[in-house]
């Protein structure tokens, strides 16, 4: 961290003009004046870009087995910088939101040894977060990045379906088409969730290891409990 004479001064300055103030007035003023000072560089607003992966999955009290689905995810950012460490952001990201649900009968009567009801949901969305950003002050160029807010998911096209696979005492594996635990018509087209992101930043660079969490059932007949999780590891840069 290099401050030039001159901010050292102001920061004196500040001190001695506000020996009338409380002493944690006072920190917290020349605290500021030195995260300004670090940050006056960074442009006060930045659109950019961002692509990475996303582990995806549901969790609820009405589900049992299931299987992660692995995607692509990418989308625009767009940051606004507030003159100390402190920013908001707001994006608009695909984001794929599907998975396998799966419930084991065990084994039952009449020569069948298993069965297996599988429902493969896939839902597609358009993930628009806003969020509080802090940027934590370091000696170098790379520092430290906090985000944590609200996110809508806007469904752009999903479908479900679901299978029962039966395997008899022989080895034969029968599958058998049903109703899914959750119906296609029944995804709802809004998923409200939250969203917290942890990361680093450089120059016009940044990686990020991001979070999001579905606050309410996907299924909009209240039949069952099954809520949007993705784990997303990104890459960007701003323009």
């Amino acid at each position: 961290m290099n401050l030039s004479s001159s901010t050292y001064s102001r920061a004196f300055t500040y001190c001695n003009s506000a020996k009338s103030l409380p002493s944690w007035l006072t920190s917290l003023l020349v605290f500021l004046l030195l995260t300004d000072t670090l940050h006056a560089e960074r442009k006060w607003f930045s659109p950019g870009l961002y692509g990475g992966l996303s582990l995806n999955n549901y969790y609820g009290k009405d589900l049992y087995e299931y299987d992660f689905s692995i995607r692509p995810t990418a989308g625009l950012r767009l940051a606004f910088h507030l003159p100390q460490i402190l920013g908001i952001e707001a994006d608009a990201m695909y984001l794929y939101k599907g998975a396998s649900l799966k419930r084991s009968y065990g084994k039952n009567s009449g020569g069948v040894k298993d069965s297996v009801r599988a429902t493969v949901i896939k839902a597609h969305y358009v993930e628009i977060p806003l969020m509080l950003k802090l940027s934590v002050p370091t000696d170098g160029e790379v520092h430290p990045i906090i985000m944590l807010g609200p996110s809508w998911g806007i469904k752009v096209a999903s479908s479900s379906g679901a299978d029962i696979v039966q395997i008899d005492n022989s080895g034969l594996i029968t599958p058998i088409k049903v109703d899914p635990i959750i119906e296609n018509k029944d995804i709802d087209p809004v998923d409200f969730g939250y969203v917290v992101a942890a990361g680093v930043e450089w120059g016009l660079g940044n990686l990020q290891l991001r979070l999001n969490w579905g606050k309410n059932s996907i299924d909009k007949s209240g039949n069952t409990i099954a809520k949007t999780m993705a784990i997303s590891t990104l890459a960007g840069f701003t323009f």
